[in-house]
């Protein structure tokens, strides 16, 4: 059973904010290979429940996320909370890191466009 599993490389995950758009973008692009890109979609609902095969693919992401975020701290301590521990919930897991870093990068995006039009240029002529 265990062979059957799609091997992915280990990419780890910093915990940091500053990396976690780099860090999602691989890690989407490197589980594409295994048939889990639908469940990254930021557009999936996670179904009331889920079918056998679903289930399966829900808990390889799991294994995948744990392996990548094993020395996150903060991102860590989300993916093992017992919600999602106990039935290894790679879906619930994978929406509970987007809505904690997703949301600290936009509103570092939005604090961004807000100083930048203050900003005055000096020409160096």
């Amino acid at each position: 059973m265990a062979d059957d599993l799609p091997k992915i490389p280990f990419i780890p995950f910093s915990g940091k904010r500053m990396d976690w758009p780099t860090w999602r973008t691989q890690f989407s692009a490197l589980n594409v290979g295994t048939g889990l890109s639908d469940l990254l979609a930021d557009n999936y609902k996670k179904p009331a429940s889920m079918d056998n095969p679903t289930k399966k693919k829900s808990q390889l992401l799991y294994r995948n996320l744990i392996v990548c975020t094993k020395d996150a701290g903060i991102a860590s301590n989300i993916i093992t909370r017992l919600e999602f521990a106990s039935t290894f919930d790679g879906i619930g897991a994978w929406k509970a890191l987007c809505k904690k870093f997703e949301r600290s990068t936009k509103s570092h995006r939005i604090n961004d466009t807000k100083i930048l039009p203050f900003v005055k240029l000096q020409s160096r002529h």
